[in-house]
């Protein structure tokens, strides 16, 4: 089972402000993956129907969930952005599913304030789809030269 963090209550729960609130109307309409994160304690406190999808989970069920090794294939000390400092600017990564597989996508991560503090905020898009038509065209165009 998943590392759920014991401390956190999920943001659905938490008075947010009004500027947080119309934050999070818009985020509910996006049709890319968002999260929003817990830098400090690696917690989601967010998540939109889309990344739900996109991680073949109800997106309530990824709220209090530490983030490596549920949705993120790197393990706790890890992290690229937190421990080694680095950005993810609409980099091709891999996110896990409900069952462990891996699904390609475009990531984003930036830090927001929300809720009165820093988080991540991390996008990404579903990508498998325009993976195998990557590789048939390079393989065509292989073939072409």
């Amino acid at each position: 089972m998943p590392e759920k963090h014991k401390n956190t209550v999920p943001i659905f729960n938490q008075q947010r402000n009004s500027a947080d609130s119309r934050l999070i109307k818009v985020f509910d309409t996006m049709l890319v993956g968002i999260v929003i994160i817990d830098p400090w304690s690696h917690t989601i406190v967010y998540a939109n129907d889309e990344a739900g999808k996109i991680l073949r989970r109800q997106a309530s069920d990824l709220l209090g969930h530490v983030c490596h090794n549920f949705i993120c294939p790197i393990v706790a000390g890890n992290c690229p952005i937190t421990e080694h400092g680095r950005e993810i600017d609409r980099s091709e990564r891999c996110v896990l599913d409900r069952d462990g597989n891996r699904t390609p996508v475009v990531k984003t991560v930036r830090k927001i304030e929300f809720d009165g503090r820093i988080h991540f905020l991390e996008t990404f898009m579903n990508i498998s789809d325009l993976k195998p038509k990557e590789y048939n065209r390079a393989r065509n165009h292989s073939k072409t030269y």
